[in-house]
């Protein structure tokens, strides 16, 4: 069997210490934090994995990259430029978008799991101040969600499913995405994964077939990655639901290469 693209997230992981956070960095505790990355990519900016801290409360600044987190044990707020307190407990999504004032508050220990953009290419919001925190609805803002219309099916082994999204953030940069996403009963032919995508699995099940090494099967409650380059497929038999971040490679070296010059 050859090496897994397909990397499953364990909230038991072991974790190693991490550098202390200074304490001019905070107006309330002395946290101390500890992390295990399951992928990182200097080139692209990229952070993904797990961690946990103890209580502190930081000081109101911009968020120094892009950020999609979900919570697993206890639980934790950010507030943002207009003092609104955003809280999330476990199973629940906090994205913090680069550049966006923010305040990270948490009253008890908190473990997540985290996907980190820092986005080398420097690109900037046309408008700073749209750059809120937020806590990501489960079927989208209200309940609600667009249909995507199904274009080109030839990605499909079954017939047409029905897609529902919402794009919760897209960056700058246009490298990265995150939402919430739904599908009805589909099989997807076996290729590569043209992206890096971090998946929360909210509803249903899903089996991931990658070639040369197996299947992994996600349930509600697990997070995973699928790196760029997989060789898989993708098949549901039931309604699935999910929290996604996509970053695509390609694009981001143009956008390196470009701010490089």
């Amino acid at each position: 069997m050859g090496e897994s693209k397909v990397i499953r997230f364990d909230s038991a992981t072991d974790l190693q210490p991490w550098p202390e956070i200074p304490e001019s960095a905070c107006v309330e505790g002395k946290p101390v934090q500890h992390g295990h990355l399951y992928f990182q990519d200097d080139a692209y900016g990229l952070k993904i994995g797990v961690w946990h801290c103890t209580p502190f409360t930081s000081q109101e600044g911009p968020h120094g990259s892009t950020e999609y987190c979900i919570i697993m044990e206890g639980s934790a707020s950010v507030i943002d430029s207009k003092g609104v307190e955003h809280r999330a407990g476990p199973g629940e999504s906090i994205f913090m978008p680069k550049g966006g004032v923010r305040t990270w508050k948490q009253t008890e220990d908190c473990r997540k799991f985290f996907f980190i953009f820092e986005d080398p290419s420097g690109s900037e919001a046309d408008d700073p101040a749209s750059l809120q925190p937020c806590v990501f609805e489960p079927c989208g803002p209200g309940g609600t969600m667009d249909e995507e219309v199904i274009e080109d099916t030839s990605f499909l082994e079954s017939g047409s499913p029905v897609h529902h999204n919402h794009t919760y953030h897209a960056d700058p940069s246009g490298q990265l995405t995150s939402g919430v996403w739904d599908t009805t009963p589909m099989t997807t032919k076996s290729g590569p994964f043209m992206r890096h995508e971090m998946m929360s699995i909210l509803e249903g099940t899903v089996t991931i077939r990658e070639e040369g090494v197996g299947d992994h099967v996600f349930m509600a409650g697990d997070t995973f990655l699928v790196l760029n380059g997989a060789p898989i497929s993708w098949s549901n038999e039931e309604y699935v639901r999910k929290y996604y971040v996509i970053f695509e490679p390609d694009e981001a070296m143009a956008r390196v290469a470009d701010a490089a010059e």
